[in-house]
């Protein structure tokens, strides 16, 4: 009858377990940048604090970048030099987009 009792509990302790999901709560967001009827030359992302932290030649029509939660600056080449400001938060995708224009149009999703 222990030996019963003792599988009993080893087997509700196991599903217990089981049953536990791990924290799914997202810790990082996306940056997606699109080029419409225009090409890049090059994408530079800096911290708030004005640290590079990306950057990549030619990066084609689409990217996708993953980054933590803050706030951060973009700036893509051919462009008159200035940053533009974005956020990101975590499990959301923030979406940068060049319209024949040196301004993105950043929205949120």
């Amino acid at each position: 009858m222990k030996t019963l009792l003792k599988i009993g509990i080893c087997l509700l302790l196991a599903a217990g377990f089981a049953a536990c999901d791990k924290d799914e709560t997202p810790v990082i967001g996306r940056l997606k940048v699109k080029y419409i009827n225009m090409e890049a030359t090059s994408v530079t992302i800096y911290t708030e604090a004005e640290n590079k932290i990306y950057s990549k030649q030619n990066p084609g029509t689409n990217l996708s970048i993953d980054l933590n939660p803050g706030n951060y600056a973009i700036l893509s080449t051919p462009s008159n030099g200035i940053k533009y400001y974005f956020q990101i938060q975590a499990g959301r995708t923030t979406h940068a987009s060049y319209h024949n224009s040196e301004t993105p149009i950043i929205k949120y999703e």
